[in-house]
């Protein structure tokens, strides 16, 4: 499968949904040709999907902007939080997701199970969206 084809499909999923939780996107960005990463984002929190395609698999970050962009970093230059693991913001909120982490992790590994993956994480996102972006402040400070 090209990677033109799963850009494709998790737009398809998250674009629709970044828009029904009003955020902008996606940006897109690459840090190599192994993987690349999609975000949407409001002034004070986003959602960044991020593939890697040397074991392929596909993850969802919460971020806090830098910029009005994502951050590269897990942290800025004073070790305060910038962005963290979709799943484990969710347990620092008291959500438990491991049946969805371990769903993940049987599905990683082959880029045929892109949309699948996709969804799974779009679904935790579209639930727990108002408690993660009710908590950003908790969540990156």
């Amino acid at each position: 499968m090209e990677i033109t084809d799963i850009k494709k499909q998790i737009r398809q999923v998250f674009d629709p949904l970044a828009n029904r939780l009003s955020l902008r996107g996606p940006i897109e960005m690459s840090l190599g040709s192994m993987d690349f990463h999609f975000g949407y984002l409001t002034e004070a929190i986003g959602i960044e999907i991020r593939v890697d395609m040397s074991d392929f698999f596909v993850y969802a970050l919460v971020f806090r902007p830098e910029d009005n962009a994502i951050p590269i970093g897990y942290e800025d230059g004073n070790g305060v939080r910038q962005k963290l693991y979709l799943q484990k913001a969710l347990k620092e909120l008291g959500i438990d997701v491991n049946k969805e982490t371990l769903a993940l992790q049987r599905l990683g590994g082959d880029w045929r199970n892109c949309n699948k993956m996709t969804e799974i994480l779009a679904k935790l996102v579209d639930e727990y969206w108002t408690q993660i972006s009710m908590n950003s402040k908790r969540l990156f400070s």
